[in-house]
């Protein structure tokens, strides 16, 4: 009788040490996980951002060169490091916050109670109930785009190229990483929604972060000059950013939709989605499908970590799920994930993946 109640005791120790992990999960990523609601009233957006958004990443840009220049820095790592400190930030970038700061009738924020995911339970998206923080939206050409995307453009987007080139893991293992990080703290465990357009900022932002000194070929076989060069004992920027390198619709949620983490919160989405008030007019499903292909063909091999290409359904979760044990199964990315991911793991019913 006393060793079931200490098998009983334990079970309901270990559950209640899992609750306190999501719990602790949840209010760290509270301050900086939120969701953007690419549908209502997207309409008031009255202009384009990427003039902005290029002038202030070519702004910081200069200013890291001018920094490292002062200081004499020659070597490429340090240069890297400086672009980060200034471009950058752990999880927000300062391109991001830039952007959210200058409101001239170019980015758009709703509160919650308005958006598509009002009504929304703590259990299924823990972060964004307890943060009641949304994101807000902007115009690129004809996309709707997250300013949260610039968050893991930057940020997230110098991690892949970290993985992939500095530390020579590979391209597989970064996706691996981005796919990892949706499924756990950036999405399910937090938000309840897996966000492609979240893993091709990423993407992007890797090749980003490659065209900068131009180290390596570029992922998509894009030739393009690096933006800095290295002219006798000074760093030179040769070249301006220019935005449109890098967006294009599978940044949009409206076309490379979301994944959620129960059927219930899919229907509930989907259901608000079509009520939404105020959406600037986006694709029918029959063009975002041609869309959708036309991406397919541009991502090449990538396609499958980047793309919802069967629209939404739920086997996604199942598929991602696969991957992601691959992932697992390669031993360095053991060591590099905290404790709080093996928890939120065990919380998606993911405990022979360990």
């Amino acid at each position: 009788m006393k060793w079931r109640m200490k098998i009983k005791f334990s079970g309901i120790l270990v559950l209640f040490i899992h609750i306190i992990s999501l719990v602790w999960i949840c209010w760290g990523t509270a301050a900086c996980a939120s969701e953007i609601d690419s549908y209502t009233k997207t309409r008031l957006i009255r202009k384009d951002a990427v003039a902005f958004i290029n002038h202030e990443i070519n702004r910081l840009i200069n200013a890291s060169v001018r920094e490292a220049n002062e200081r004499g820095l020659s070597d490429a790592e340090d240069l890297y490091r400086i672009l980060n400190k200034n471009l950058g930030g752990r999880i927000i970038s300062q391109l991001e916050k830039n952007l959210e700061q200058h409101n001239d009738e170019q980015i758009l924020k709703i509160d919650i109670r308005e958006s598509i995911y009002n009504g929304m339970g703590f259990l299924q998206a823990p972060s964004l109930i307890l943060s009641r923080k949304m994101g807000g939206v902007f115009k690129a050409d004809d996309f709707i785009i997250g300013t949260d995307k610039l968050g893991h453009f930057i940020a997230q987007g110098f991690t892949y190229f970290k993985t992939c080139y500095l530390k020579n893991y590979g391209v597989e293992d970064a996706l691996l990483y981005g796919i990892n990080s949706e499924m756990t703290y950036y999405g399910f465990t937090t938000t309840g929604i897996f966000s492609y357009g979240d893993l091709v900022a990423n993407f992007q932002g890797m090749r980003f972060w490659n065209d900068l000194l131009g180290e390596f070929p570029d992922i998509l076989n894009e030739d393009h000059p690096p933006y800095i060069q290295r002219k006798g004992d000074q760093w030179v920027v040769a070249f301006p950013v220019d935005m449109r390198r890098y967006f294009d619709a599978a940044w949009d949620e409206r076309i490379n939709r979301n994944v959620f983490s129960d059927p219930e919160l899919e229907d509930c989405i989907g259901s608000r989605i079509n009520q939404a008030k105020g959406s600037a007019r986006f694709p029918d499903p029959e063009k975002a499908k041609q869309t959708l292909e036309l991406l397919n063909k541009k991502y090449k091999a990538y396609s499958a970590y980047l793309l919802n290409l069967d629209n939404f359904s739920r086997h996604r979760i199942k598929y991602m799920k696969s991957l992601l044990k691959t992932s697992i199964q390669v031993s360095r990315h053991k060591k590099t994930w905290s404790s709080g991911t093996h928890t939120a793991l065990i919380l998606l019913g993911m405990e022979d993946y360990l």
